[in-house]
């Protein structure tokens, strides 16, 4: 019997067992990224996808002087300008008319992603938020030792709001878990917004902001909760 190999997706699911044309398939088109958990069977034995022999041909050693991160591929296809009816299915613009949701479509990026593509990188420059329109998105972030899953985002849903006030590192891996297609809105474009359509980017701040509040005390409420077990399970000890 020859290897197989179980894939560990991002979606905290274990696919497989596939042969090694499979995995050079899956490798080939980005659904396995160079740090993606790889079990090599028979054995009992996890390592990194840009660890394998049989993927030395996809994942090569990187240069010093390369300037993006091998895992990220960047979108399948791009297009500038968007229907302003696909901002109608957004909750951000909820309140805008559809007069007012036109200079917003114009100044929209479309960007698709195959299954598994990394769309944001953790510690990349972020000046853009993106809205989801099609295909779901997990959240990870990487500590010293591992990587925590976050969340799973889908059509209607927002990440990198961020970044259009304060372009800094991005806090996060965003990867797309099957096909993806999102808009992205630039902290240039939403300047350039305020000046030709401030009502309307009036609106669109205000929802970001209540937005941004919500999380805010979703995040709170979650701690909260994390702490009371924490000290239900102290005071059982």
């Amino acid at each position: 019997m020859g290897t197989s190999f179980r894939v560990f997706g991002f979606d905290g699911k274990i696919y497989g067992p596939v042969p090694t044309a499979s995995l050079l398939e899956w490798a080939g088109d980005g659904r396995v990224q160079r740090e993606t958990w790889i079990h090599v069977e028979p054995g009992d034995l996890w390592r990194r996808a840009g660890e394998l022999d049989e993927l030395s041909s996809v994942f090569t050693v990187p240069s010093e002087a390369s300037a993006v991160p091998a895992s990220h591929e960047g979108p399948a296809a791009t297009r500038a300008g968007v229907p302003a009816k696909h901002l109608t299915r957004l909750k951000v613009f909820s309140e805008l008319t559809p007069e007012e949701l036109e200079p917003f479509a114009q100044q929209m990026v479309e960007q698709s992603f195959r299954p598994f593509s990394m769309i944001v990188t953790q510690g990349s420059h972020g000046d853009a938020m993106y809205f989801i329109i099609q295909g779901k998105v997990g959240i990870s972030t990487k500590g010293q030792v591992a990587e925590s899953f976050l969340v799973t985002l889908g059509i209607g849903d927002t990440f990198g709001e961020m970044s259009l006030f304060d372009p800094g590192p991005r806090s996060a891996d965003v990867r797309a878990e099957n096909d993806v297609i999102v808009l992205k809105l630039s902290a240039d474009s939403l300047a350039k917004l305020t000046t030709d359509a401030p009502v309307a980017a009036g609106k669109f701040l205000w929802n970001i902001a209540r937005l941004l509040s919500a999380r805010i005390r979703a995040m709170d409420k979650k701690a909260a909760s994390a702490k009371d077990m924490d000290a239900a399970g102290k005071a059982v000890h």
